[in-house]
């Protein structure tokens, strides 16, 4: 209740954490969707007869830009208000709204929770943030550094390196093929160019190295997701090794060897050393047609300056 309020107030003042509180608010006279609209502000209160079931507009705009400002967004615990009943969605859909543009400005935004989830949903915003979840407790524990007993049975456990593979297709085999391919990024976009190109098994074409420019995925997560898409079918052999991937694009292919790399940004310095002269960066974007956002696929073709410095670069949906 209150006490434990105004306890974690004083524990977040100790330790220089601005808690942001709403200060006005849109009231109804009923938990209903045709209620009585109503305005208040902790000046006023709020009438006897009624109740809050929104954040007021000044509020709104508040959150909106302390969101809008934020490198990292975790919500969790549902709306601002009764956004089930649309007169009193709007406080929501502003924050909402905001945590969509803090993505695309390169915010990390997780919504946590049923509730919220639910939100995302009724606005058509689940594929605009980073990444939605229906557990609100299971992330706030995670952060906490509390073990998560799925998380620790999917986590690859320690290995020794791997010894080189007797039928590993050796590097010179895929030596300077006319189109050397950098994969930027592991969306399942540009995942689905990585496995285009291998099935493929045309020996003008190779994937030079798979980067992942936020290093948080390993080899092992790449080959989970590159042997477990059931859309155009996984790979039958996919298995991480030191340094890499082995990928068997059928049964009876050599296994290829595929680089895996962590470089920052864009990743210029790889590209050079590994030889690529195309590089595929993939992810959200707005879609010029009705649909809200489809993962795009940008080919950038390498110049002396790097990625995007050669030809003007090639845009296509990964669905074409």
């Amino acid at each position: 209740g209150a006490p434990a309020a105004l306890d974690l107030l004083a524990t977040a003042r100790a330790a220089g954490v601005r808690v942001h509180l709403p200060t006005d608010y849109i009231t109804g006279d009923a938990f209903a969707p045709d209620a009585q609209l109503g305005v208040a502000d902790d000046a006023t209160g709020i009438e006897d007869h009624c109740m809050g079931l929104d954040i007021g507009p000044k509020t709104a705009a508040h959150f909106a830009r302390v969101v809008s400002a934020a490198g990292r967004v975790l919500w969790a615990g549902g709306g601002m208000g009764v956004f089930e009943f649309d007169r009193f969605a709007g406080g929501s859909k502003a924050v909402l709204d905001a945590t969509v543009a803090a993505t695309r400005a390169g915010a990390v935004t997780v919504l946590a929770g049923g509730d919220t989830a639910t939100l995302a949903k009724k606005f058509g915003a689940e594929r605009l943030v980073g990444h939605v979840s229906t557990g609100a407790e299971a992330p706030l524990l995670l952060l906490a550094g509390r073990p998560l007993a799925a998380v620790e049975a999917l986590s690859p456990a320690p290995r020794a390196p791997a010894s080189p593979s007797p039928q590993r297709a050796p590097r010179s085999s895929l030596a300077r093929p006319a189109v050397r391919v950098g994969i930027h990024g592991t969306s399942r976009a540009a995942l689905l160019v990585a496995r285009a190109i291998l099935v493929s098994e045309r020996g003008s074409v190779a994937v030079v190295a798979i980067n992942d420019p936020t290093g948080r995925v390993p080899p092992e997560a790449i080959a989970y997701l590159l042997s477990r898409d059931t859309v155009p079918g996984p790979l039958p052999e996919v298995t991480a090794v030191d340094g890499g991937l082995e990928a068997r694009p059928s049964p009876s292919s050599p296994a290829l060897f595929l680089p895996c790399a962590a470089a920052p940004g864009d990743g210029a310095a790889l590209w050079a050393s590994a030889g690529a002269n195309y590089v595929v960066h993939a992810g959200e974007g707005e879609a010029p047609r009705a649909g809200g956002a489809v993962h795009k696929v940008l080919v950038l073709p390498v110049g002396q300056d790097g990625p995007g410095a050669g030809p003007a670069p090639v845009a296509f949906g990964a669905n074409e």
